[in-house]
């Protein structure tokens, strides 16, 4: 009997944690702009902002030039899919899609993503989500803990 009321108490547990998550993510979101705090680019307008100290850390105009597009190059395909059962997908390149599942408060704006790296191994990755103008705009903390990155995503139409 003492597992069974275990096994109720872990279900009602498991049930409210799960009831935090809120749905507002649920769709298809596709990159329209990032920003590593140096450089800033904007798919839209293609417009590039880059901080001075990234400028003058690079005085050679044609390898910094190379740099931000290859950059540009590295996110242009980035999305995610968020479905109504917590799953998420993640497609940064053609071929590099990651999976896994997502929860996202809205009141706090935390969102947690976690998937398998190529380890097999569980990662976590805890970021701060807000709507800004109708975009999804996503900052997730730097390795080093010195600022974060940002990106700001459009609903897809499907």
């Amino acid at each position: 009997m003492r597992h069974f009321y275990a096994l109720i108490i872990l279900l009602i547990t498991h049930l409210s944690v799960n009831a935090q998550c809120d749905s507002s993510l649920n769709g298809s979101w596709k990159i329209v702009a990032f920003s590593t705090g140096d450089v800033n680019f904007n798919y839209i307008s293609g417009l590039t902002f880059i901080s001075r100290d990234f400028g003058a850390s690079y005085p050679d105009s044609a390898f910094k030039n190379k740099l931000i597009a290859s950059l540009k190059d590295a996110f242009k395909e980035h999305s995610y899919k968020f479905d109504s059962n917590g799953q998420f997908q993640s497609q940064l390149a053609k071929d590099q899609i990651e999976t896994g599942i997502y929860c996202y408060i809205k009141e706090t704006g935390e969102l947690k993503l976690t998937y398998k790296n190529a380890l097999g191994n569980s990662i976590t990755t805890d970021a701060k989500a807000v709507f800004n103008k109708g975009l999804l705009v996503i900052r997730v903390p730097k390795a080093n803990k010195q600022g974060v990155y940002e990106y700001s995503y459009e609903r897809k139409v499907e």
